[in-house]
Order: structure tokens, then sequence, then C-alpha cells
């Protein structure tokens, strides 16, 4: 299902009922939303960040 188009209360209500399950919402500006394994991952938020290997 696309949670997308949900509405964060309703979604909410069907991750309660067990109807969605593993869902991950970021709201807001420079949100990240994990829903699996993020193990070994460089997660960026802002601006004018640098990363170096």
């Amino acid at each position: 299902m696309d949670t997308q188009a949900l509405p964060p209360k309703v979604e909410t209500q069907l991750v309660a009922q067990g109807v969605l399950q593993d869902v991950a919402t970021a709201n807001g500006d420079r949100s990240v939303a994990i829903g699996g394994d993020a193990g070994g991952s460089t997660i960026i938020t802002g601006n004018r960040n640098k990363v170096e290997r």
C-alpha cells in the first residue's frame, strides 16, 4: 500500500490496527525516515555538508 497519500493520523491508526507494518514517515525539512536496515549507510541532512572518504 502506498502510504504517501495518507494523512499522518490515518497512517498512525492503520499501523495501530496492524493493517500497515514497517512504515517509516519523515515530516519536515531535512527529515530522514528509515524503514529497514540502514547499517553502513551515510545519511546527510542540511546544507553545505561534505562527506570525505
